[in-house]
């Protein structure tokens, strides 16, 4: 009797941990899937002084097609100069980080600024809530966004802006400046930022917070055809934590799908099985909810589900 073979899933394997170990960027961000609730808005307007700790807010450049470094490097060296334009609107000096209030408070970091470069010189923006669950539900969550878009208006007027690559063949570029801070938990500790081509932006005072943590493991079963054939792969979801801790089943996406089509066709099968296992299996898992100056709020989380054989 022959013995069975592992299925080699290289392709499946490797876009599935790109994605693990990368936050959601460009097209692969998942859309917004509203406002906060009532009772959350509520809660965070009662945060006391005490709850809030001057933080950092950065600036990141990110481009959907990693592959165009030039077009990156470029998008990096607008985002510093635009950072610097910001700086000196706030009155700082240069090398001095300002304070962003009354401008910008932590309520107004919760959009990212899109924009698309043309090779002919044009560049335009526009503030996009593309990545976030919005704290407040009026334009106050886009000041930020709005604050570098001015910045941009005024290097424009210095004859500044995007350097269009010579080895770059396309005729237009969208990327994001994305806005993060560097939060302290509730015992003080201050998070380190996400990615090291962050740009300091400014300081605010903002509340400590909590992120999502895992209670109970999803009971998430091992597709019987992909079990047979000794299949292995990744699904990395996107989905929404409410402030009860569950998952809503409505907010579970798939930041892999728009890039199924590169998988070999033999693998498909696979990839949709894995998926769909994830979907039906989240929602009987359990996480305590984010929390934000001790108010529970509802908050989007990427997680890999690992679909592999103990060796």
């Amino acid at each position: 009797m022959p013995s069975r073979r592992r299925t080699a899933l290289p392709q499946l394997v490797a876009l599935g941990a790109a994605l693990a170990a990368s936050p959601p960027a460009g097209a692969q961000q998942p859309a917004s899937h509203g406002p906060q609730p009532p009772g959350t808005l509520a809660c965070i307007q009662r945060i006391p002084a005490s709850a809030m700790r001057p933080t950092t807010v950065y600036v990141v450049a990110r481009m959907r097609d990693s592959t165009l470094q030039d077009a990156l490097l470029s998008a990096d060296a607008l985002a510093r100069v635009t950072a610097e334009e910001v700086q000196a609107l706030l009155g700082a000096t240069p090398g001095q980080l300002p304070r962003g209030e009354p401008a910008v408070t932590w309520l107004g970091l919760d959009a990212d600024l899109l924009l698309t470069a043309h090779r002919d010189g044009r560049l335009t923006w526009r503030p996009d809530s593309v990545s976030s669950l919005a704290l407040t539900q009026d334009t106050t969550a886009q000041a930020a966004a709005v604050l570098l878009g001015r910045a941009l208006e005024r290097l424009r007027e210095k004859g500044r802006g995007y350097f269009w690559p010579p080895t770059v063949a396309v005729d237009s570029l969208t990327f994001r400046f994305v806005l993060s801070s560097a939060p302290y938990n509730r015992k003080g500790k201050r998070s380190e930022p996400g990615e090291p081509r962050a740009v300091p932006l400014v300081l605010v005072d903002a509340p400590w917070e909590e992120q999502v943590k895992l209670v109970r493991t999803p009971r998430i079963t091992y597709p019987e055809r992909a079990r047979s054939d000794l299949a292995a792969g990744i699904a990395t979801m996107h989905f929404v934590i409410d402030t009860a801790g569950r998952v809503e089943p409505a907010s579970i996406r798939d930041p892999l799908e728009p890039h199924a089509a590169k998988l070999d066709a033999a693998m498909i099968p696979y990839y949709q099985a894995f998926v769909a296992a994830v979907r039906s299996g989240l929602p009987t898992g359990r996480y305590s909810a984010a929390l934000v100056g001790g108010c529970p709020i509802r908050r989007l989380v990427q997680q890999p589900f690992h679909f592999q054989f103990a060796r």
